[in-house]
């Protein structure tokens, strides 16, 4: 009994300790053990009690005196426990004379010996336990169904919530798959090939809890460039909606997507766009904070214009600053009229950002550049999200607030999505084609801003609500963070949008009535011998009791 103790307690690689920890079965196995054990050592006790005894009466000079011979003898064939022996000794104390008294006292402390060694044993199942601690362990794999995707196409699926305005209850997980493509880019800045696999639950909590997932995933194209355009034209241009009314970027611009990194030969190799994106400009007063970095965010026009199955997407993204008096001064100067003014940007060196250069003075700023992307949610058959760590070692984010700032504090949030490798790795079958590209289709179109003006990253900006989306507070804080630590707009790009996939997703779960077949393996909680302090203790009595025993018995034979 003492060796299995010590295999479950020890031995990593032993099957039945595995089992025994996945099942949360090791506290019940060491009280049984434990409770086995202390039946061995009530029976030894009892032999080891008739023992003493015995040799208590057969030692005729110094051991028992005849008034207490009786109740000795007796204890060699009944009621052999210690302590009415410990009780026989101290009843004889009486009787014996003082000289005699130290031989016999020698005799009555192995009894008490005895008898305390015992006692401190009943307790092992207790002092076992104190080397439990909780321990995550993985659980054995099990075969669940899971809604994954409208099995008819209906108008519920395009009814996604407006994720751009909301913010999210929590940052769920995903999973990443990213090839060795460093990008090498230098007039821009490239994500290079990136798949993102969402963990199919609606709960963060579910989602934590996978080490592996095999089956169909839905993954999404991550993959994000920017580039230095070849030719670019602008015009700043003023609504007449009212005093509020913003200023409008309008233009055109090619690019070429060739200028190195890892964009894939599926990419158009000219980007030829038209946009028309509102201008964010600063609000005033007291609550306007100066690292509130307004960024505004609009889809262009690809040219030509793609089918209706194609996900190319292309963005201007606008760095500005400023607020609408100092653009009314700006556009006064440029224009004398309520007509369009040309706008000068011009290329900054080794970048793909143009920054206004026919306007000296006051605050007005304003940087831009063109992005990219295939962006679409696929179902890949044979995928596989694996995670190495439970989550208590690798914590998803949690949204802060920063009361000293009052805005959201976005570090641990931008570090998770900017990180690499993720918590999360996802791995795809080369061989196994998408399935389902359709029905996510409206999913995609609910995030795209076509129809839908230009999305402000700002908290407090002055903008027409009728031509533009205000985007809440976290994802405008982790915009401008990310794009002011990083200075890098394609991922900045990648962060949000799998933000806004995923939230899309969840949100549209309820309506999914398609159930996919996935194999989950799962990190579960179980209580697990992880310290040796209460084992030692054990097997010291253990060893100090067999020492006793053995001693009793070599002096019973041949004493």
């Amino acid at each position: 009994m003492v060796v299995a103790i010590s295999l479950i307690w020890f031995q990593e690689d032993f099957p039945p300790r595995t089992t025994l920890i996945r099942g949360n079965w090791v506290p019940q196995f060491a009280t049984t053990a434990t409770g086995v054990l202390r039946i061995g050592i009530l029976l030894l006790s009892g032999i080891c009690t008739a023992i003493i005894a015995s040799l208590a009466l057969r030692d005729r000079h110094d051991g028992v005196p005849l008034e207490a011979a009786a109740g000795f003898s007796l204890l060699r064939f009944s009621r052999s426990d210690p302590i009415f022996l410990v009780s026989e000794f101290i009843s004889a104390m009486k009787y014996t004379k003082p000289a005699l008294r130290r031989r016999f006292v020698g005799y009555f402390l192995l009894t008490l010996i005895l008898f305390i060694t015992t006692i401190l044993f009943q307790f092992s199942g207790t002092l076992l336990l104190i080397d439990m601690q909780p321990r995550y362990v993985i659980d054995t794999a099990t075969l669940v169904r899971i809604p994954m995707r409208p099995q008819n196409l209906n108008d519920q699926a395009s009814d996604a919530a407006n994720v751009w305005s909301t913010r999210p209850l929590s940052i769920m997980p995903f999973a990443q798959y990213k090839p060795n493509t460093a990008s090498n880019m230098q007039d821009g800045w490239d994500t290079g090939k990136t798949m993102r696999g969402f963990l199919p639950f609606d709960s963060v909590i579910a989602g934590n809890s996978i080490k592996n997932l095999q089956g169909p995933i839905p993954v999404l194209d991550a993959q994000y460039a920017c580039f230095r355009p070849t030719s670019f034209s602008s015009f700043l241009s003023r609504g007449t909606n009212g005093d509020h009314t913003p200023f409008y970027l309008t233009g055109s611009t090619v690019a070429d997507t060739a200028q190195g990194g890892s964009v894939p030969q599926s990419w158009d190799s000219r980007l030829e766009t038209t946009f028309n994106c509102t201008l964010p400009t600063r609000g005033t007063g007291n609550d306007v904070k100066l690292e509130d970095n307004p960024i505004g965010l609009c889809e262009a026009d690809l040219k030509p214009r793609m089918s209706s199955n194609d996900p190319s997407t292309a963005y201007l993204v606008l760095k500005v600053d400023g607020t609408l008096p100092e653009w009314e001064t700006y556009y006064r100067s440029i224009s004398n009229s309520n007509e369009a003014a040309g706008v000068d940007l011009r290329m900054l060196p080794k970048t793909g950002w143009m920054e206004l250069s026919n306007f000296e003075g006051g605050n007005v700023r304003l940087s831009a550049t063109i992005c990219y992307t295939k962006h679409a949610l696929q179902l890949l058959p044979h995928s596989t999200i694996t995670r190495e760590t439970p989550a208590d070692s690798q914590p998803e984010p949690q949204i802060l607030w920063d009361n000293a700032r009052s805005r959201y504090n976005t570090a641990n949030i931008r570090g998770f999505f900017t990180s690499d490798p993720p918590s999360h790795t996802l791995s795809l079958s080369s061989s196994a084609p998408a399935t389902a590209l359709d029905n996510f289709d409206r999913l995609t179109k609910s995030i795209s801003l076509k129809g839908k003006g230009s999305a402000i990253f700002c908290i407090a900006c002055d903008y027409s609500p009728d031509q533009a989306i205000k985007v809440d507070n976290l994802k405008s804080t982790l915009v401008q963070d990310t794009l002011q630590v990083t200075g890098n707009p394609a991922l900045t790009l990648q962060t949000l949008f799998t933000i806004l996939f995923q939230e899309s997703y969840s949100q549209s779960t309820p309506m999914y009535d398609s159930l996919e077949e996935l194999l989950v393996t799962r990190f579960v909680l179980r209580q697990a011998p992880e310290g040796c302090t209460g084992y030692m203790i054990v097997v010291g009595i253990l060893i100090f009791y067999a020492i006793l025993v053995g001693g009793l018995m070599l002096a019973f034979l041949f004493g």
